[in-house]
């Protein structure tokens, strides 16, 4: 379909025959639940030759083939997976057989076929529309699943229409996924879901439009791989986005699965998977909320937590997969040595300048390290410099390098590109002072230049210009390798001539700089080439032709082989004596190499690469200044024969700038670059003396003169030299040398052959203080120098050349910076360059000596020295590089001698490395702390020389070396550095290449599972008194582990038997359990299975891992630590704290270990293990552990609080493969376990088998129900909850595994006849649970079940209370709790209800005790209401606009609990509807809903059990916990401004504390809180809630038709906010614009009318006395106030809903409070319909309705019900008489208020709520209100009329001057309490006031 097709046609993908196409299988047994047909006589061949005649066969063709009555026999049937379409209805009629719909989807799992047939060419004629010739498409039958209904069975092949394509793995999991989200794609239009339908329908388009090409037969092969690739990766983000199963796959791109990959690797896969996963929910949108059941995973590696880092297994994996050696990956030594370099190709183009004389460029790389080291403007030059000579017209002197002006810096680490700069140098060469201009043309500037040039003399190099260019970093779009980048670089000046050397530095600083005038720049081209220089030659030799310019370093790594004599000097700076000359000097100085003899050596220096070397160099002059900065570098290249004689010697000369006037040679200075020893001076710089040279004594002064001189600061008087004072300059030396050493020791060790015994020994003694610097650039020649020693065999010098080579590799292993690179550079030299065939002999004397004296002997002193521990801790800390040489050592003897020479043979050797091992085996016995830290390097280091050894010895042999040597180290718990290094060494050793040969395996696996029983047993220490400690590591030693409660029982602890065993010898810290230590255990485990699955070598000693993984598993509950902490603080309350990590990835690790296990072991294995264990108790711990496993894999919630397993050990269910081989093993084990735990084992010599368990241990054999139970109702083996294709996939494979478990359970449920009451209390949820399953045959046993327990409980207690508590908090459960905390096949509803009460009343119908039948009965009618209740709470929605709604379903259900006396589920509910009204900011609701559970409480101190539920009320006396919930109920009243409420409260806290518990801080703090609550009383801000009237009209209500309600609103909600809230309830109803009653038709009326309008409180009417008190949900709740708490009256008060009249007495603040609490009674006014609304001058009376509600306000829910009404007629005048007190109050209270404040406090109180009331009084429409009062009732004409009314006139009167009387108070409280500013508002207020009082008085 291509991705134009319109949306209708996706329909189409689901029975698309184009891309069902079949797919072949691995093969796998047939599923056992359906028998095999038996007979194909009667088939048709006519029907046959239909169906095969193709897709244009018609259905009516088809409804003549009649199908067979049999089918046919076992022995034919073949395994198949293929996809097809049913073509016509087909009804079953036989066994076995299923019935079809015209186009259901079917998956095929297997075909007939039959043996040799004479005619088989009969049906050749089938086309695509049935199966191909030879499958059971043309010969009958078919066996698959119907993917509508889940069906398998067998089906007549002729009605089913298969694709005979050609298939893949991948057709056929493309079609799945093509089904599956098209199955979706519907759900989401469905729902409405429009973005996630545009994405999905994008992604099907975009899959099947890719699936067409990859189909097409002219793709090519390497095309098509792509394409798959690409495909895959398109389906898996899909399935991550739309949160689906987690497919992992092979490295051909195959769902990885059980089938072809092992469970290790198969798990460490999810593991990847899951956190990419991650990366993607974290990167991209997902189409549907992530799944949270099954996510136990929890990484915290960002926070630093510890994990299993799974990728360290699978590089294992992959390494040994790949066959990889030690040999191999010794070849392989130095592919990472260097640090990864680039060279850098620059080509000089073109100076664009004007110099107007002969120039030299000198370029450089300059790295700028200021943002490293935080120092500004810090930097070096990290290479020489490339010198280019031009002539005055900027062309070379040789023209043939004109464009052709290159070099190449070389070895440029890429660290360093970074900040990495040119820098290049312009310096003129002519006359010292040139201008240009004064010629009067560039032309004549050439001539003078030339005319300079001939002149001698005259020629000085001057500072001109310096340029400065960035280069790009290596993340630089710019940045690219082997591409020419071209720069301009500007050039510049300086003001100063003396800041040339430093001008570099001022500009890239932002200093003050110049521009050369009319110079645009120097345009060079820079390429990177990658690699270094040896490299990149080979790689392109034209770059031969042309200089290298090197870096002046040596390379990060110094390997052996490296050779370099570069000497770097740099002419730093000068300070002069002025003399007698005016101006300041123009210094030049000349450089020269001389011996102590006085030659001049020729061509040894070097000003830069591009340059010829040169007898002499001279600097460039700056002009006229005493103190010159050069900072000129050049190199000194010298054999080193001549090295210790050679110094440079410097002259000095003053410049002028008169032509051809050369001066004399004033001064001198000189510097050794060799020491007098011979070695070359120090890199640093010195400053040196300058001497004078006298008129007629030359340049050249005779050596002998001044070379004593060197150490001292004056010339002494004898000397014919003078000393020029003052003046020094200064010298930078910088030796890169392999051949000269600066260290004396060093080059005395490299010319060991010039010395006697005595000197050379001391020169060993004194190496072994030589720095690793030393060492590295000379390491060939020191190496060969110390074995040549040794081989010379000269006396007492063997132990001395042993510590020289220790110390030496100790300074390569110590540099942490860099060693593993270190380590490669003597393994490169062992490899290459290491030529001592006898060393071996002497190297394994030394070490076996060092071992034997860190080991105190047999009757030596306790006292040990310290000396040979040291040496000893040296040697082992080199044992890998020691045993190197020694193995390559023997290899060279060998190879001259031959294996057996008779002087030193294989079995000499081999005897020799005997005596080291059973050295270091008698070291790792050693107990002490002195011992430890040699122990902890041997262990840490002995992994490492495995390989060298298994040259030497066999397979056999080493295995055994290893094994003792694992045995002989020691295990404590406060040892960590031992545990953690001999894990280290175990699991070095495993994933080596030995751990692969299977005698090895067999060797190493007792001691390896030894010593892991130990290490995981050490977990359990940690909360076990140290008896119990002891108890585990006796037992751990004698092979199996017993159980071990998380808590040692107080028996057991003070057990006489344990009290002789103690913690160790030394004793000296409690126990200490490392999470990395249980770490490195899992990759051990994983080691182990991985190989024993790989080699399919199974022995039941694997079983006895099965209990410490356990107790490892068990030891990280958080529980178990909790109740440890309290057992262990009365014995150690200097315990080490231990942080358990939160559970993660290591739990299932472990239960993947597990599961390779039991995967790995059969039931003989298990019978020889049970066997094994002698004791019963020991078996029943065994078979415990193991149920308890199974237990927590099976089911997230299976064992709440009563297993010390935490977390569940199951998988993510969308992590699919490893679930269902999780699934498939745990059947494998019941299978095993169940028949041995029902018929026993055999023992040796025993006839009769021995029991496993007792028939009465309740314990264990509950668990293993509860194994059965939760394996029933596991989500992953619920097939019918799978799509289709998912479906036939797992049954086609598995088959459907939860039936033979049902099987195994009715066995041991019909064995446990007499344990089935006892086991009630733990079983009947789950057997609940098994009722929700989809298969018919699990939901009868399990009903069959809870039959069985309901008729043994009443046989045994005549009642079904037991069952009925317990049933009714596992319907409570399954049917209320959120889907997050119980993950359930489905929810209870109706069909359950449905299925429950009728199969238990057809059994009860069937039951012969009349009783039972009776009461079982009413038991089912009671269940029956509860799940009706319960149902109709969880159909409510969820959202704001139902919470009403929700509280009301729940109070229904509360009431019936409270009425049936179930007060545990009553308190429940009154906690969960507290959270209600607590989340929706409901305090008041919240507070009173908590006093109910209060009621039920007294001031007792009687044990209350702690709350399984929220809020998890902790286990405490009932006086205690009524505390709590009065606390929590104060809390909300003062939220919810009740502080009346609160106080009362508090009274009843007040009163518990004073005369019941004597607690006077408590009584304190609560008079404290009671004092503040009377202050807010009168001085807080509260604003009421409103009152709302709704009535719900029209018959499009069902239950609320013609209801009324009073709603309570939240604070501060308005009217037009409530009625927005109701209808968003109700979208389709009509809100009525009018406030009377209406009219018929819409009363009763089709539609849904709201009407709404506000309602206020009043105080109970005369016309309500006669109501009958309603009996409300709320008021069942109620006491009678003797049975709440004590019945005192303070706490009476705390339930009392009784109106409280008003008392002119009380304040206003007060007699509002209580004319808007506890009101049941309601009021609206209305003028009747036919009075024109808004005229006040109308005397028709006002019509008044009073509503009462059957609830009084507050209460514990917002609405109530209308219950009754009345309507009254009122005067006007009595309604202004009621809006004027109103208006009074508000005003009196305000004012009132206001007068309270202290004048202290005038200006810094607020005034809003004063000024607002004041100004919205004296506003003019409220002014017209009054001026109609006075024109309308006080009028004479008013009292003519009604006579009567003349006590209201008068009373109204008196109102209305009482509002002008508190209006001018409030004015005059507002004018002392107002701050500056506000006079002009008072004035304003004052005027306004004195108006209306005019009007009104007039």
């Amino acid at each position: 379909m291509p991705p134009s097709a319109s949306p209708q046609l996706i329909p189409s993908l689901a029975p698309s025959p184009a891309l069902s196409l079949p797919v072949p299988s691995p093969a796998s047994p047939a599923p056992s639940a359906t028998k095999a047909p038996s007979n194909t006589s009667n088939v048709p061949p006519s029907s046959l030759t239909k169906v095969s005649a193709g897709t244009s066969s018609s259905s009516s063709s088809l409804a003549s083939a009649v199908p067979p009555n049999k089918p046919p026999p076992s022995k034919t049937w073949r395994l198949c997976d293929k996809q097809g379409i049913v073509l016509c209805t087909f009804t079953a009629s036989g066994e076995h057989q299923i019935s079809l719909t015209v186009g259901d989807v079917v998956t095929v799992t297997e075909e007939f076929v039959p043996g040799q047939r004479k005619n088989s060419g009969a049906s050749a004629g089938a086309g695509s529309g049935g199966g191909s010739s030879t499958s059971g498409g043309s010969l009958g039958w078919y066996r698959g699943i119907v993917q509508r209904t889940g069906r398998n069975g067998i089906f007549p092949a002729s009605y089913i229409d298969v694709s005979n394509r050609p298939t893949n793995a991948l057709t056929a999991e493309l079609t799945a996924v093509l089904r599956e989200w098209y199955a979706m794609l519907k759900t989401y239009y469905r729902d409405r879901k429009l973005t996630e339908y545009a994405v999905m329908r994008e992604r099907l388009y975009i899959l099947i439009e890719k699936y067409r090409k990859i189909m097409a037969p002219s793709l090519d092969p390497t095309t098509r791989d792509n394409m798959r690739r690409e495909m895959i990766r398109m389906v898996e983000q899909g399935r991550k986005l739309l949160g689906l199963d987690t497919i992992v796959r092979t490295a051909s791109g195959d769902p990885a699965d059980e089938f072809n990959t092992p469970i290790i690797p198969l798990y460490h896969l999810h593991m990847e998977a899951a956190r990419d996963l991650r990366c993607v929910a974290q990167s991209s949108d997902s189409i549907q909320a992530r799944r949270k059941r099954g996510d136990t995973l929890n990484w915290r590696s960002d926070d630093g937590d510890w994990t299993i880092n799974n990728s360290k297994f699978m590089e294992w994996k992959t390494r040994t997969e790949e066959g990889l050696t030690y040999g191999d990956r010794a070849s392989a030594v130095g592919a990472h040595l260097f640090v990864p370099q680039v060279c850098l190709l620059m080509d000089m183009k073109i100076l664009m300048c004007s110099v107007g004389e002969d120039s030299e460029l000198f370029f450089s790389l300059y790295h700028y390290s200021a943002l490293e080291s935080g120092n500004s403007g810090q930097g070096q030059t990290i290479s020489e410099e490339f010198v280019v000579e031009l002539t005055a017209q900027g062309m070379p002197h040789d023209i043939s390098k004109i464009g052709n002006i290159r070099t190449l810096f070389a070895d440029i680490p890429v660290g360093m590109l970074p900040d990495l700069y040119v820098v290049v140098r312009v310096l003129r060469k002519g006359k010292m002072k040139f201008d240009a201009a004064s010629t009067g043309s560039a032309a004549a500037a050439q001539a003078a230049a030339s005319s300079y040039g001939a002149k001698k003399g005259t020629s000085y190099r001057r500072p001109f210009a310096v340029a400065v260019q960035g280069l790009p970093h290596p993340n630089d779009p710019s940045f690219v390798y082997n591409k020419e980048m071209e720069y301009t670089i500007p050039i510049y000046a300086s003001s100063q001539e003396s800041n040339f050397s430093s001008l570099h530095e001022i500009i890239l600083k932002g200093g003050s700089v110049q521009e050369v005038p009319r110079a645009k720049g120097v345009c060079v081209g820079v390429t990177y080439l990658p690699g270094d220089v040896a490299y990149v030659m080979s790689a392109a030799p034209d770059l031969k032709q042309y200089p290298i310019t090197n870096r002046m370093s040596f390379p990060e790594v110094m390997v052996p082989g490296i050779s370099r004599n570069d000497l770097y000097v740099t002419l730093e700076s000068g300070d002069f004596l002025q003399d007698r000359k005016r101006n300041s000097k123009n210094i030049e100085a000349c450089i020269k190499l001389r011996l102590d003899t006085g030659e001049q050596l020729s061509e040894c220096l070097l000003a830069g690469s591009g340059k010829a070397w040169s007898n002499e160099l001279r600097s460039f002059v700056v002009y006229h200044t005493n103190s010159p900065r050069w900072h000129e570098t050049f190199m000194i290249r010298l054999v080193p024969s001549l090295f210790a004689r050679a110094h440079l010697y410097v002259t000095f000369r003053h410049c002028s700038t008169k032509d051809g006037k050369d001066k004399p040679w004033f001064a001198f200075a000189f510097l050794p670059i060799a020491t007098v020893e011979g070695t070359a001076v120090e890199n640093r710089t010195y400053a040196l003396h300058t001497f004078k040279l006298e008129k007629g004594q030359g340049t050249d002064v005779d050596p002998s003169l001044y070379l004593p001189l060197r150490n001292v600061s004056d010339a002494p008087a004898s000397s014919k030299l003078s000393m020029r004072k003052g003046e020094v300059i200064k010298m930078r030396t910088s030796l890169l040398s392999t051949v000269v050493p600066h260290n004396a020791t060093l080059l005395g060790l490299l010319m060991w052959q010039k010395h006697k015994e005595p000197d050379l020994a001391e020169i060993l003694r004194k190496s072994v203080y030589l720095e690793l610097q030393d060492i590295t650039r000379f390491a060939r020649d020191t190496f060969d120098s110390l074995f040549q020693i040794l081989e010379s065999r000269r006396e007492g010098l063997t132990l001395l050349v042993f510590d020289a080579l220790l110390h030496y590799i100790s300074l390569y292993i110590d540099d942490k910076r860099s060693v593993v690179k270190n380590k490669e550079i003597v393994e490169m030299y062992i490899r290459e360059y290491f030529t001592s065939p006898m060393a071996h002999q002497h190297l394994v004397a030394c070490v076996k000596y060092y071992l034997q004296q860190s080991t105190p002997q047999p009757g030596a002193s306790g006292v040990h020295s310290a000396g040979p521990q040291i040496k000893s801790i040296t040697t082992l800390k080199c044992l890998e590089f020691l045993f190197k040489f020694i193995t390559r050592s023997r290899a060279l003897y060998v190879q001259q001698h031959g294996h057996n020479d008779g002087v030193y043979s294989d079995d000499d050797f081999k005897s020799s490395l005997g005596e080291v091992f059973e050295a270091m085996n008698s070291l790792m016995s050693l107990k002490g702390k002195a011992f430890v830290t040699g122990q902890a390097v041997a262990i840490r280091n002995f992994a490492l020389i495995v390989p060298d050894l298994r040259g030497i010895f066999t397979i056999e042999e080493l295995s055994t070396l290893l094994a003792k040597y694992i045995d002989a180290i020691q295990y404590k718990g406060e040892l960590r550095i031992l545990n953690m290094q001999k894990l280290s060494l175990i699991y070095s050793l495993m994933t080596s290449p030995l751990y692969r040969d299977e005698k090895a395996i067999t060797i190493l696996n007792p001691s390896i599972i030894k010593q892991l029983k130990l290490h995981l047993t050490g977990i359990v220490q940690v909360w076990s008194s140290e008896a119990e400690k002891a108890r585990l590591i006796a037992a751990a030693h004698s092979g199996f582990t017993p159980h071990l409660s998380p808590v040692s029982s107080p028996t057991m602890s003070s057990s006489p038997s344990m009290s002789h065993i103690g913690p160790g010898d030394d004793g000296d810290t409690k126990d200490v359990v490392s999470e990395e230590e249980l770490v490195q255990c899992v990759f051990i485990l994983y080691v182990i299975i991985d190989t024993l699955q790989e080699r399919d070598l199974v022995t039941s000693d694997l079983y006895g891992l099965v209990p410490v993984i356990y107790y490892a598993l068990s030891s990280s509950n958080p529980r178990n630590i909790q109740q440890a902490s309290k057992a262990s603080s009365k014995t150690s309350s200097d315990r080490p704290a231990f942080q358990i990590p939160v559970p993660g990835d290591w739990q299932l690790s472990m239960v993947t270990i597990l599961l390779g296990i039991y995967h790995l072991m059969g039931q003989g294995h298990l019978a020889s293990y049970l066997t094994s264990l002698k004791q019963p108790n020991h078996r029943r711990e065994f078979l415990h552990n193991t149920f308890e496993i199974l237990l927590s894999m099976t089911h997230p919630t299976a064992l709440g609080e009563r297993s010390v397993l935490y977390p569940p050990l199951n998988f993510p269910e969308n992590w699919r493969a490893v679930s269902l081989f999780q699934g498939k093993t745990v059947l494998k084990v019941m299978q095993m376990a169940v028949p041995l735990m029902l018929t026993g084992v055999t023992e040796p010599g025993q006839a009769q088998p021995t029991p496993l368990v007792l028939a009465s241990d309740a314990k264990l054999w509950g668990t293993v129900l509860l194994v059965h139970l939760q394996f029933l109702k596991s989500r992953v083996l619920a097939v019918e909850l799978h799509p289709p294709s998912k479906r036939g996939q797992i049954l086609s494979r598995y088959g459907d595994m939860r039936l033979p478990v049902v099987g195994l359970l009715t066995s041991i449920w019909t064995t446990l006849q007499s344990l089935q009451l006892a086991l009630l209390p733990t079983l009947i949820g789950p057997v609940i649970e098994l009722m929700l399953v989809g298969e018919e045959r699990v939901r009868t046993v399990g009903l069959d079940m809870y039959f069985d327990l309901m008729r043994r409980e009443f046989n045994n207690t005549k009642s079904f209370y037991t069952l009925e508590m317990h049933t009714l908090n596992a319907i409570d459960r399954l049917t209320l709790d959120r889907e997050d905390e119980t993950p359930l096949l489905r929810r209870v509803d109706e069909a359950f209800q449905r299925f429950f009460e009728g199969g238990l009343e057809s059994k009860l119908a069937v039951d012969p005790d009349p009783t039972i039948r009776t009461k079982g009965a009413a038991f089912l009618k009671d269940i029956a209401r509860l799940i009706a209740l319960m149902l109709a709470l969880r159909n409510q929605p969820q959202g704001p606009a139902y919470e009403d709604d929700r509280t009301y379903h729940m109070m229904r259900l509360m009431s019936y609990l409270r009425q049936t006396e179930r007060i545990p589920a009553f308190i429940k509910y009154i906690h969960q509807l507290a959270t209600l009204h607590e989340h929706s900011k409901n305090y008041t609701e919240a507070a009173l809903t908590l006093l109910l559970h209060g009621s039920l409480l007294r001031w007792s101190n009687q044990t209350q059990p702690a709350m399984d539920h929220p809020p998890h009320y902790p286990e405490e006396t009932e006086a205690e916990r009524k505390e709590r919930l009065y606390t929590k109920a104060m809390e909300h009243m003062h939220a919810a401004r009740q502080w009346e409420r609160a106080i009362v409260l508090m009274a009843a806290l007040r009163n518990h504390y004073e005369n019941t518990s004597f607690d006077y801080d408590k009584l304190a703090l609560v008079l404290s809180k009671e004092a503040a609550c009377f202050r807010a009383i009168v001085n807080a801000d509260r604003y009421y809630n409103e009152y709302f009237r709704v009535a719900y009209y029209g018959r499009g209500f069902d239950a609320l038709q013609g209801k009324e309600y009073v709603y309570r609103c939240s604070e501060l909600e308005r009217l037009q906010e409530f009625v927005s809230r109701i209808k968003n309830k109700f979208p389709a109803a009509n809100l009525l614009q009018y406030n009377h009653m209406p009219p018929p038709e819409v009363i009763n009326g089709e539609g849904q009318y709201i009407q709404i309008y506000s309602v206020k409180p009043c105080p109970p009417i005369a016309a309500f006395s006669t109501v009958a008190p309603s009996q409300s949900i709320a008021s069942s709740f109620s006491l009678p106030s003797g049975q709440r708490g004590t019945g005192s009256t303070e706490e009476g008060d705390i339930y009392a809903s009784d109106f409280v009249p008003p008392s002119s007495k009380m304040p206003v603040v007060i007699q509002k409070y209580h004319l808007q609490n506890n009101v049941n009674t309601f009021s609206f006014t209305l003028p009747p319909s036919q009075q024109p609304q808004g005229s006040p001058k109308d005397m028709d009376m006002l019509a008044v309705t009073y509503y009462i509600t059957e609830d009084v306000f507050p209460t514990i829910h917002k609405r109530s019900q209308v219950v009754a009404r009345h309507e009254e007629q009122v005067h006007p005048i009595d309604h202004a008489i009621a809006i004027m007190s109103a208006k009074n109050q508000e005003v009196s209270e305000l004012v009132e208020r206001f007068q309270q404040v202290p004048p202290t406090q005038a200006g810094s109180v607020n005034l809003s709520p004063l000024t607002v009331v004041l100004k919205g009084y004296v506003d003019s429409s409220v002014t017209v209100n009054l001026v109609t009062y006075r024109d309308t009732f006080f009028a004479p004409d008013f009292l003519r009329k009604f006579p009567t009314k003349d006590f209201q006139v008068a009373q109204l009167l008196a109102l209305v001057n009482f509002h002008l009387d508190q209006l001018e108070a409030g004015v005059e409280t507002l004018r002392v309490l107002a701050p500056p500013g506000m006079e002009s508002l008072v004035a304003q207020l004052e005027n306004q006031i004195e108006d209306v009082k005019i009007k009104i008085r007039r």
